[in-house]
């Protein structure tokens, strides 16, 4: 395997293992929020949250992504100034912007506890979700920083830190004293925990002293030049990402926002196999691009689609299978209500992992103006269906339309990276994936029909054997291999 083969399984490994535990740690936050909040509260807090986090794209104004695709650049040329100054302009240009969104704020604070959330108590909560997201402008920008100098198992760690320093605090809150306000106050010092535990660790990478910051124009330019499609695309994914929430608030109640913010995150989960594959193609296949090396670049964008693929349907289709269970045991009866529209989401959400992987390479080939065009486009469709469907189907309008427009996404990411790096759609291999995905939920109903078990004695049993029979399929219709799987886990176990 090549350096750069190894560089991706041992950053991609690192990512999904993190990954995992950082869902892990945000599921039994939300777990621990749900049980200990009433839904109306939970709802306050993730209406307030969704607001700021829809507002804050003009904190990163694109620039983050430019970070990585230049530094990643400058980094292979040894242009190390140029690093230095990428670095603290993006950071200076995100924290003025940060500034200007706060002052307007706090002119319409009472305004919009008031008149768009409804409850008074929105003042004080969406105060510390500011705070939140100023302190996190150093925080994303020294994990972007990291990211870019390919340190993959570092930048691995920044959704678990995200997760679990709030949850740590969250924990202390309930041992000492809990209300409405914990949860906004815990991502607050979280943010600020991680961004103190994580600037050291970057000095260490990167030896900002022994280099000069550089005024330049025509740098700022360069960034600014790549950094806003980035900034039009994540407007286009926030509108997919936080708009179901925002029209919830206006159209429905704090309830069913409570609800969604619960099946949203879980039928999310299964962006980890491709955030794992992406995050680390994003800096390489810059790298690639800069070197000319297109057909490594697109053997290696077929392997991690394939198994990305294989690995995340069966966990998609146990999710889609048992979702009433996990709904009930981890969050309580009333979040049952959200089973049906999770079930949509769970397609949504497969569909924009191997979305994820396509969009990564556009941008570290320098196209993210194909990447912005695809999300305007998904963004437009979402905000028409979330109006139409919302007043009348609730939570599950809201899941159709963000569903359709992930699949909008990965469909037109793969059409213009087929023409950009001559690669032909596999499906032939997708057809059969699916037809073993489909044989899996085959063997869960049938085997639910005529055996009567403990709900989750049922989860573990016919689960484990709908995997087996489904990974006994793959290799049977030449999907994969056992050679390829046993060259994969060497490869991982080596790291």
């Amino acid at each position: 395997m090549s350096d750069v083969g190894k560089r991706i399984v041992k950053g991609a490994s690192y990512i999904f293992i993190f990954s995992i535990m950082a869902a892990i740690s945000g599921y039994i936050l939300r777990f621990l929020l749900a049980r200990n909040l009433s839904v109306k509260d939970f709802g306050l807090f993730y209406s307030v949250f969704a607001f700021v986090g829809f507002f804050s794209i003009f904190k990163d104004l694109g620039l983050g992504g430019a970070l990585i695709k230049f530094v990643s650049e400058y980094k292979v040329k040894k242009e190390f100034a140029k690093i230095k100054t990428s670095f603290f302009y993006v950071l200076m240009i995100q924290l003025f912007s940060v500034a200007l969104f706060t002052i307007v704020i706090f002119f319409i604070n009472d305004f919009l506890a008031l008149h768009y959330f409804g409850d008074p108590r929105a003042k004080v909560v969406l105060w510390f979700v500011l705070g939140w997201l100023i302190v996190s402008v150093f925080q994303d920008t020294i994990f972007f920083m990291l990211y870019a100098l390919q340190n993959f198992f570092m930048y691995s760690l920044r959704n678990f830190m995200k997760n679990t320093v709030p949850l740590v605090l969250i924990v202390f809150f309930l041992l000492t004293k809990f209300d409405y306000k914990s949860p906004a106050i815990s991502f607050f010092l979280g943010a600020l925990i991680t961004t103190l535990i994580m600037w050291p660790i970057l000095l260490r990478n990167f030896k900002f002293s022994k280099y000069k910051f550089v005024k330049s124009f025509s740098l700022a330019k360069k960034l600014f030049s790549f950094g806003i499609p980035i900034l039009l695309a994540s407007v286009g994914g926030l509108i997919i990402a936080r708009m179901d929430t925002i029209m919830l608030t206006f159209f429905r109640s704090l309830e069913e926002v409570g609800v969604y913010n619960i099946i949203l995150p879980t039928a999310t989960l299964l962006f980890i196999f491709g955030h794992a594959s992406g995050s680390v193609l994003f800096p390489i296949s810059s790298e690639l691009w800069t070197l000319k090396k297109k057909k490594e670049l697109r053997d290696y964008n077929y392997l991690i689609h394939k198994y990305s693929l294989i690995f995340s349907l069966p966990f998609l289709l146990v999710l889609f299978s048992f979702s009433k269970l996990f709904l009930r045991f981890f969050f309580g009866q009333e979040y049952v209500a959200g089973s049906i529209a999770l079930q949509i989401l769970l397609f949504g959400a497969f569909f924009y992992t191997l979305a994820v992987i396509n969009n990564s390479i556009l941008a570290g080939i320098g196209r993210p103006k194909d990447i912005t065009k695809m999300f305007l486009i998904a963004s437009i469709l979402n905000l028409v269906l979330n109006f139409v469907l919302i007043p009348i189907l609730g939570i599950v309008g809201a899941a159709i339309a963000t569903s359709f427009s992930y699949f909008t996404i990965f469909l037109f990411g793969t059409i213009k990276m087929s023409k950009i790096i001559t690669l032909k759609f596999p499906i032939k291999m997708w057809l059969k994936t699916l037809f073993a995905g489909l044989i899996f939920v085959l063997i869960i109903f049938l085997l639910r029909k005529v055996l009567e078990l403990n709900p989750w004695l049922e989860l573990i049993v016919f689960s484990s054997i709908s995997i087996i029979v489904y990974l006994i399929l793959i290799i049977l219709l030449r999907i994969a291999t056992i050679k390829e799987f046993s060259n994969l886990i060497r490869k991982i176990l080596k790291r």
